[in-house]
């Protein structure tokens, strides 16, 4: 999601958000809840690595507090949404000695994907579900937990293309789009290969009762992260107050086989996205379900 009025021939954009949109925004976000009643980290007992999510917004708002953001929480693998030539110019001049492994794959406007990465890692696939806007990217992670894959998505915003060409918020779009991202999600697992480790990071653009998020849940057996560690932070927020909105729509999706250790939301950023980051070891025999 975001604020500019830009769509790419290959489906890249950000959407103009009216103050109008605004109070129906907050009728629908999760954020009005608060923030508080955070559960603190596991203990590892083996080996751990972190992953960090963030959609950076793609027309860099403050790019110096998203990138000091990145920098600080030192997580072991970033994976980003909503990259651009310009993001990988000044993350790689900024980031490079921290991240030794780089790589991105550039979309007009807001299609971009990006992973900063300490450890070795290699394509598996990347691709575009079935009439989607934004392709899946996956990679195979060799961590000190073990190798693990992890698919950085981008899920359909609840947007449509108004008379003025510009993409906006309406409830039309808002129900509408609640399907597409299901069945997104659903043809980019269906490539995946389901005997390994496996993360869904990214901005899926809805909370953790969105269709997309229970089937991966409910269907695939996923468990998402924050949740279990902070149940309340909203991991996105447009406008000012009084007429602002917030909501829950970025995740960590883990399989069984992964234990999460913490998960968090990190405030203090450039973009209207705020980082989610979380530690991982491999499930150890006998651990207590989550």
């Amino acid at each position: 999601m975001g604020s500019a009025n830009e769509m790419s021939r290959s489906g890249g954009f950000r959407p103009h958000w009216p103050p109008r949109a605004i109070p129906a925004l907050s009728a629908i976000c999760v954020s009005l809840l608060g923030t508080g009643c955070q559960r603190p980290p596991v203990p590892a007992t083996g080996p751990t690595f972190s992953v960090l999510t963030q959609n950076v917004c793609y027309t860099m708002p403050a790019a110096e507090r998203t990138v000091q953001a990145i920098r600080q929480a030192d997580a072991d693998v970033v994976c980003l949404q909503e990259t651009s030539p310009a993001w990988e110019a000044l993350l790689r001049k900024e980031l490079g000695e921290q991240y030794r492994y780089m790589r991105f794959r550039h979309v007009a406007g807001a299609g971009g994907q990006g992973f900063l990465s300490k450890f070795r890692f290699e394509d598996v696939y990347y691709r575009k579900a079935e009439g989607t806007w934004h392709p899946g990217w996956l990679i195979r992670v060799d961590t000190p937990a073990g190798r693990v894959q992890i698919l950085n998505v981008h899920l359909r915003p609840p947007v449509a293309k108004a008379a003025d060409g510009a993409y906006r918020f309406s409830l039309g779009a808002y129900f509408g789009s609640k399907q597409v991202r299901r069945r997104q999600l659903e043809q980019l697992l269906g490539w995946v290969d389901h005997t390994r480790p496996t993360l869904v990071v990214g901005d899926l653009n809805e909370p953790e009762g969105g269709r997309a998020v229970s089937y991966a849940r409910g269907e695939k057996g996923f468990r998402d992260a924050l949740s279990q560690f902070d149940p309340w932070s909203h991991t996105w927020k447009v406008g000012r107050w009084p007429l602002w909105a917030g909501a829950r729509l970025d995740h960590i999706l883990h399989t069984p086989d992964l234990q999460c250790l913490h998960a968090r939301v990190i405030k203090q950023t450039g973009s209207d996205h705020r980082p989610v980051v979380a530690r991982f070891q491999a499930k150890q025999p006998g651990a207590a379900a989550e």
